[in-house]
């Protein structure tokens, strides 16, 4: 994944690129606040010995330990004895009793005072670092002046002639955990984790969001978004209203942009325009009632066909009652006259599904509605057919047939692509001209983080200038 998607996806996922790294930043603090605070306190002496490393080895033998141990009775040091593991830390932040610390032997007190004791000689120098790690800063400071001493008494042949350079004082801050550090160790793993579940999982996602995976995916033409009612216009009351109700909206525009980019890509005189979509519920209705009513407003004669043997959802949109509509029409019940019904909000005309919907799809597929369509074609200067979903409806696509063009409407981020594409697949072999494909239901105040190449990105000034 180049840079550029990975950035995109993480705009699009930063939900979960924000729960992974605040995930993992609180594990660390947690594991941080649970690691006992390790505190090491240094002395200098001087070199008792020719060899640095003989000399090293005496004050890190057992004989020395042992000596440390007797004379600061480290058996019965609690700073030194005491349980130090992340559950008695848990406690001790819980403000919990801890329970009393267990005896230990000789041998274990030996081999812990030689384990966090280190020992060094710098380049160039007469002298020996004596540092030692404890979890208790005054403890520390003790073993490491206790080692100086008797190393510089002579002990375990060490030379008597010694003396201490600097004592070692109770260190101030421990050296681990290092709590910055660790945060900042844990905001770059956080960071790489979030910037993988991104990328999987937008890599995984098959829903359309913008211009580019229309333009990438399904190879067609971006005709343009029809926003979430709610997102641009929170109080208005219906999609179907709204378009007159708020001329001056972002939603009204919409519309009127779209019917521009239908205009533009379709050739001379189309006149008839079909509206279908891969799966049912992805807005074909709510497009054919919002530009009928854009152009209905500026005085062009519109129709809207209900060609859905198995929705009906014109008729409910507009608001009509009519009992009879396009399959009483292509059956010869009634004249097209008679089963016209006149939008009052806007004037435009709207033949609805009709009663029979058992007949429809057989209707729908005859030459019957190809005469319907000249009819309208000669009566009306715009006419919309709402067809069924082409993934099941047979009739859908033979609908698609009598149509100057045809748009697809997709519902946005909610479709896979897989979807569209098989869909259209069934297409093939027909004379239908896809027009492109339009995202329905966006969410223009999320749609700033999944596009990146339609205007709609500047959602905030956008918003600014239609309210």
């Amino acid at each position: 994944m180049s840079p550029k998607k990975l950035i995109v996806a993480v705009r699009r996922r930063r939900a979960l690129f924000f729960a992974i790294l605040t995930g993992t930043l609180c594990v660390v603090a947690v594991l941080t606040a649970l690691r006992q605070p390790v505190y090491e306190a240094t002395t200098e002496v001087v070199l008792g010995g020719a060899e640095p490393d003989q000399e090293i080895a005496r004050v890190r033998s057992g004989e020395m330990a042992a000596r440390v141990s007797t004379s600061l009775r480290l058996d019965t040091v609690a700073g030194f004895t005491a349980d130090h593991g992340p559950m008695q830390r848990l406690r001790a932040l819980l403000g919990q009793p801890l329970p009393s610390a267990r005896a230990v032997t000789q041998t274990e007190i030996v081999d812990r005072l030689v384990r966090d004791l280190a020992v060094r000689h710098p380049a160039e120098t007469l002298s020996l670092v004596i540092a030692y790690r404890a979890g208790d800063a005054d403890t520390a400071a003790q073993i490491a002046n206790a080692y100086a001493r008797l190393y510089t008494g002579g002990a375990a042949g060490g030379s008597a002639s010694g003396r201490i350079i600097s004592t070692a004082a109770a260190p101030p801050s421990p050296v681990t955990p290092r709590p910055w550090l660790n945060l900042a160790i844990g905001l770059v793993v956080g960071s790489l984790l979030g910037f993988a579940a991104a990328a999987a999982r937008e890599l995984r996602f098959r829903g359309l969001s913008d211009a580019g995976d229309i333009r990438d995916r399904l190879w067609l033409h971006h005709l343009g978004n029809i926003p979430e009612l709610a997102s641009v216009l929170p109080n208005a009351g219906s999609a179907a209203d709204a378009v007159v109700q708020s001329p001056s909206s972002a939603y009204a525009e919409a519309f009127r942009g779209l019917l521009t980019e239908l205009r533009s890509s379709g050739t001379a005189g189309s006149q008839v325009i079909a509206l279908a979509s891969a799966l049912p519920g992805e807005g074909r209705t709510t497009v054919a009632v919002g530009l009928a009513r854009t152009l209905a407003l500026v005085g062009e004669s519109v129709v809207v066909v209900d060609a859905d043997a198995g929705d009906g959802g014109v008729s409910a949109m507009f608001g009509t009652g009519a009992s009879v509509g396009l399959a009483e029409v292509l059956g010869g019940a009634v004249t097209l006259d008679e089963a016209l019904v006149r939008d009052s909000a806007s004037g435009a005309c709207i033949l609805v599904r009709g009663r029979d919907r058992q007949g429809a799809p057989a209707l729908l597929s005859g030459a019957a509605l190809r005469g319907l369509v000249e009819e309208l074609r000669r009566r009306f200067g715009n006419v919309l057919i709402v067809t069924g979903p082409l993934a099941t409806a047979e009739e859908a696509r033979n609908v698609a047939t009598v149509a100057d063009q045809m748009a697809v409407v997709i519902r946005w981020r909610a479709t896979p692509d897989h979807v569209v594409k098989e869909a259209l697949k069934q297409l093939r072999g027909r004379d239908v001209h896809i027009a492109g494909a339009i995202l329905s239901r966006v969410d223009m105040r999320r749609h700033v983080r999944f596009a990146d190449d339609d205007a709609s990105v500047y959602q905030r000034q956008l918003s600014k200038y239609y309210s």
